[in-house]
């Protein structure tokens, strides 16, 4: 394990790590991808409004940062003004828009040592808005809507009880079609090509989002994951990816996934599942490997702080216990998200363990130099 017994509080917090890739983290502070909704209205490239904000927490003195998610497929766009990734023909507006980003990442203003600047990579799956966001432009333009790929051709909400929330899910949200294995190819090929991208823009790693119901999490979930081929083991999918993406760009790039600790929802996935699918990610080279959970089929217990946050915690103990038997320096850190904002809430999380970092999301946005001043209390 990685904390240290009797340590205090700053000692805990800011007590370096090193990554499997070789890489060391300064602290324990990982500043988690949010939505910041500060893109071109259709999704883009990182705007200057974004690379302004940015600026304030590469000024704050977090180990890590990670971006928004970017959504790597045009066809599967995430919520409007969302960060956008043609990942199988970047332009030149993008090269030097990203570029910009992680330049802003790694350069504080106030003598902080430069975080790890890391990209959160996405596809949409069945969660794309595409319906909403271009039906009226394919309508003038006489082109079909092109459905969204899915594991299989499941509706998002069908799963949900009451025939309002399913009508209302079918009109926000096409039936999907179940994608081939050329479909699965292209995928996987669409997220190396955007690693690399990345890599070439400057940045210290990418995050591969396998979590929130959007299409890696699909497959992770027996909800929406019928398949009878090789893929009705999901995890296979993530691993792939992940180990195509080291293969693709050597260490010391850092290479990390998130995946739901469950579904939420009847049917879903279970944290007996989670947990071994968790195992089997551990051992495909990934450095880290982020605990959070919920979709847009599990509102309540997303809405459920308190819940949601002890039921994280039971699950990232025992997340690092599965993983225990792997040697220390292949073993993936564990990143803990959610309600984890004072120093000693912090420093107990790191010392139990329930994990080797501490994700801060929502109290980052308020306080961006929530490091500098939890390093300035005694």
């Amino acid at each position: 394990m990685t904390s240290l017994p009797g340590a205090q509080d700053s000692e805990l917090i800011f007590n370096p790590l090193t990554l499997p890739c070789g890489r060391t983290v300064e602290n324990r502070l990982v500043k988690v991808a949010m939505t910041e909704s500060l893109c071109r209205f259709m999704g883009g490239p990182p705007s200057d409004e974004l690379l302004k904000m940015y600026q304030l927490w590469a000024d704050g003195g977090w180990g890590m940062i990670l971006t928004g998610n970017v959504h790597i497929s045009l066809t599967h766009r995430g919520l409007l003004r969302d960060l956008l990734l043609n990942a199988r023909a970047p332009s030149e507006e993008e090269r030097v828009q990203y570029t910009a980003l992680a330049q802003v990442i790694h350069k504080s203003t106030t003598g902080s040592r430069p975080s790890l600047a890391i990209v959160q990579l996405n596809h949409t799956g069945i969660e794309s808005s595409d319906r909403q966001c271009t039906q009226f432009a394919d309508i003038a333009l006489g082109r079909p809507w092109q459905k969204p790929l899915a594991p299989s051709a499941i509706p998002l909400g069908s799963n949900l009880e009451g025939f309002t929330s399913r009508l209302v899910f079918g009109i926000m949200w096409q039936q999907p079609q179940a994608m081939s294995l050329d479909d699965i190819e292209a995928v996987k090929n669409d997220f190396v090509k955007a690693a690399v991208f990345c890599h070439e823009c400057g940045f210290d790693g990418v995050e591969i989002h396998a979590a929130h119901g959007y299409l890696l999490a699909q497959f992770l979930s027996p909800l929406a994951n019928k398949r009878t081929d090789k893929y009705a083991d999901g995890a296979l999918l993530v691993r792939e990816i992940c180990a195509a993406v080291r293969a693709a760009i050597s260490p010391p790039f850092v290479v990390g996934v998130k995946m739901n600790a469950g579904d939420y929802i009847s049917g879903g996935l279970t944290s007996d599942a989670a947990l071994d699918q968790l195992e089997k990610l551990a051992t495909c080279g990934v450095d880290f490997i982020e605990i959070s959970g919920g979709s847009y089929e599990a509102f309540e217990f997303i809405r459920s702080a308190s819940k949601r946050e002890a039921f994280f915690a039971q699950f990232s103990r025992a997340a690092l216990s599965r993983i225990a038997h792997i040697p220390e320096a292949s073993r993936p850190k564990i990143v803990l998200t959610g309600g984890l904002n004072h120093k000693s809430v912090i420093s107990d999380c790191l010392r139990a363990p329930h994990a080797d970092f501490v994700g801060i999301g929502r109290q980052a946005v308020i306080n961006p130099h929530l490091p500098h001043e939890l390093l300035s209390q005694t």
